[in-house]
């Protein structure tokens, strides 16, 4: 494991010239998984960096942005390079649909080139990222092309992100438009619809509106999987500072190291969705983000894939336990790791989507 833990140096530079120490979580996402030496990285600059510094937040964008820059860079050259490889199996394209304000939205889409039972759902990708950064092409669309890209249509959705200027609530916005698209265009295909972090937010977000809204899109989705998802912006400050899950206690019971095993900060989330993410104080009340506000009855069935050592993991419990309470299907599991380590355990997570793409036994 240890073999594989690169960083690059621009990240260990930037944690070590701002509080923002947690850009880690970003460069763990390149590398799949927060390594043994990435932890102990964090744990090292947790203790000798303050969160207190003067750093300004203009300097924490300018950071999130390299990081964000040249991960995608990163990461589009692995998705490249595995639709290359996939050549004789797929067919990668592009298409594009209007979002609420007229912007074009790219849904990155590859289609078996063996024909498909007709029952075959398409899975539909929301990347990660706070909605603050990420895109399409990403780790987790790597991961689904590359498992289920020669059996099943894989939708990647790109929606717009705060690095790049992109307020609340494009990105949900670009999601809702990209569903309905999808539902248009699928020829009488389900959609079974998942994401991961920010993206697991949004899947939830967008099966919520879409019922709220009786479109007709609704009725397409077969099930969502929420990854390790949250249910609201903290601006109430609700979320616990203390461990959530049930993987034991914590070497030491102190709020930074909470958050530096946990891999996911209060801190972290805070600067990313109120002080970045958000466009103006309207768009900060709860009842427009907040999806506990919000009624979980007549929910498509869902499957949510949590962290036990997550900051999020007790809202997405009770989100879905909330379901079950309105009546409604929902499953729980929890792999034994942190936030942006959930996608590493994949033989579990892996036997839930199988499970849903296959239900009709294919």
């Amino acid at each position: 494991m240890l073999r594989n833990a690169i960083i690059p140096t621009h990240t260990v530079l930037a944690v070590l010239s701002s509080p923002l120490w947690l850009p880690l979580l970003f460069c763990a996402r390149y590398n799949g998984a927060l390594s043994l030496l990435d932890n102990f990285v964090c744990f090292v600059i947790s203790v000798t960096v303050p969160v207190s510094s003067k750093n300004s937040l203009e300097r924490n964008v300018e950071i999130l942005t390299s990081l964000h820059t040249s991960g995608k860079k990163r990461e589009r050259l692995a998705f490249e390079k595995l639709i290359a490889a996939r050549k004789g199996q797929l067919t990668y394209t592009v298409e594009q649909c209007p979002s609420a304000d007229g912007m074009l939205v790219d849904i990155h889409v590859t289609t078996p080139n063996n024909p498909m039972p007709r029952g075959r759902p398409i899975c539909v990708v929301l990347h990660g990222g706070g909605m603050v950064a990420g895109h399409a092409c990403g780790q987790l669309a790597y991961e689904f092309v590359e498992r289920y890209g020669s059996t099943h249509i894989v939708a990647s959705v790109e929606y717009r992100v705060a690095i790049d200027g992109h307020k609340w609530p494009k990105g949900l916005e670009d999601v809702l438009a990209a569903i309905r698209h999808l539902a248009q265009s699928s020829n009488g295909r389900e959609l079974v619809l998942t994401g991961a972090s920010s993206g697991g937010y949004l899947c939830l977000a967008v099966a919520m509106a879409l019922r709220d809204d009786q479109s007709a899109a609704f009725t397409c989705l077969r099930h969502v999987l929420p990854i390790a998802p949250s249910t609201h912006i903290d601006f109430d400050r609700s979320r616990g500072a203390g461990p959530s899950g049930h993987m034991g206690v914590n070497l030491v019971d102190s709020r930074r190291l909470f958050e530096v095993h946990h891999s996911l900060s209060l801190y972290f989330m805070r600067l990313c969705w109120c002080d970045i993410l958000m466009a103006t104080d309207a768009d900060r009340r709860s009842d427009v983000h907040d999806l506990r506000q919000k009624s979980h009855s007549e929910l498509p069935p869902m499957t949510f894939i949590l962290a036990a050592h997550d900051i999020t993991h007790a809202e997405a419990v009770e989100c879905h336990e909330r379901i079950l309470a309105a009546g409604g299907a929902s499953n729980l599991l929890v792999l034994p790791c942190s936030h942006s380590a959930v996608l590493t355990h994949k033989e579990p997570a892996q036997r839930a989507f199988d499970e849903v793409l296959h239900a009709d036994g294919e």
